[in-house]
Parts: C-alpha cells; structure tokens; sequence
C-alpha cells in the first residue's frame, strides 16, 4: 500500500532543519526554518514541541526553504495559525513549495528583498500497482487543491486562480508575491548595526581606490 506521508512537495529533508533563538524571551522570538522540511529528517513534532512552550509578544519566522513533506508543513502552518502570540513569517531567500504555505501562516507576511517564493502543484512518489498509482495520483490531486485553498483563503483570492499558478510552477519576486496577495509587504534586511555606531568606510574606501 502507499504511504501518503511519502507525498512530497519537494526534495527530501534533513536533520536539524530548524532552530529557535530567543527562546526564553517574553519579547520576541525567532524561528528560523532554514532547510528542507519533514520527511526523513527532523519532522513537525518537535518544532511544534517547542512552539507550544513559548509566550511572546511576536513570533518572527525566518525562511529559507525549497519546500518538503506536505503534511508537516500542513502541521507547521495550522500551530503558527493558532498560536496564542502574534506571529510574523519573514521570507529571507526561498519559500517554495509548502514553505510557501508556511509563508502563509504569518498575522503579518513579509518577503525580503531579493527572496523568492514557488508554488506548484503537489508531487510524489509511490511504488505498486496500476490502481496503487491510480489511488495515489487521487490522493496527489486532493492536496494541490488543498493548497490552492489555502493560498486562495490568505489571500482573498480565487482557487482556480492559484491551481493555475501552481500548475504552472510559479517563481514570484517580493512584489509579485504582494500582487498575488500572498504577502504583504516587502521588508528591506535588517541594519547590522544601529545608525549612531555605524562605521565610517568611508577613508578606507578612498585608500583602495586605482589612480
């Protein structure tokens, strides 16, 4: 028989694909979620472990993503979705695939300049029978719709409208994904430093130059 946990959204994951700094902190926590997602690594359970031991003013999400196992990520976006702190997802490079529905989870959503999200259709893969690949292509079918749900709900959008762009396999700047309704706002990186201790590069720069 299948295994629907095997339905992939992407590649595979490892171990580790997540840390929290922060944690202790009744101000602001950040997640950083800066690998592949479920499946044969580290699954939704302990992220979700720690995520229900937190109470903070904000939660910040930070991704980088190309995507994993749809049902963690599921997992991922429905804890952040109801977690009793306000939470903030913050795209840093990639949100593809069910990243791109972790993306969704945030009460505000931002894409960093220069970072990207992927929507497509759900894949997978499955070995047995002609009825076994027949059930499971269902199965497959029943999750892009399932997303494109998602995608449609946060964005007060149209579903046919997202099954088109995931069909399609779509890549997205910051303000595409603010157009399609799947962001909010783009967010420049975050300064270094505070502006009164910056350094003056300025000698240094000058001293390099060719003549």
């Amino acid at each position: 028989m299948l295994n629907p946990r095997r339905i992939l959204n992407h590649l595979p994951a490892q171990d580790d694909w997540y840390r929290i700094a922060n944690k202790a902190s009744t101000t602001k926590v950040d997640v950083y979620l800066y690998d592949e997602i479920g499946v044969f690594g580290t699954t939704a359970d302990d992220l979700i472990r720690e995520l229900k031991d937190i109470r903070a003013t904000r939660i910040v999400v930070h991704i980088s993503s190309q995507g994993g196992d749809i049902f963690d990520g599921i997992a991922i976006y429905n804890a952040l979705r109801t977690h009793s702190s306000p939470v903030i997802t913050k795209v840093d490079a990639l949100a593809a695939s069910i990243a791109a529905v972790i993306a969704q989870a945030g009460d505000i959503r931002l894409m960093v300049t220069g970072s990207q999200m992927m929507i497509h259709d759900a894949w997978g893969i499955g070995m047995g029978s002609a009825n076994h690949m027949r059930e499971y292509a269902d199965i497959l079918d029943k999750q892009t719709e399932n997303i494109a749900g998602i995608y449609a709900e946060r964005s007060g959008g149209d579903k046919n409208h997202f099954l088109s762009l995931m069909k399609a396999e779509t890549w997205m700047t910051p303000n595409e994904a603010v157009a399609e309704g799947l962001a909010d706002a783009v967010a420049g990186p975050e300064p270094k430093q505070a502006e009164e201790n910056r350094v003056d590069w300025s000698g240094f720069l000058q001293s390099m130059e060719i003549h």
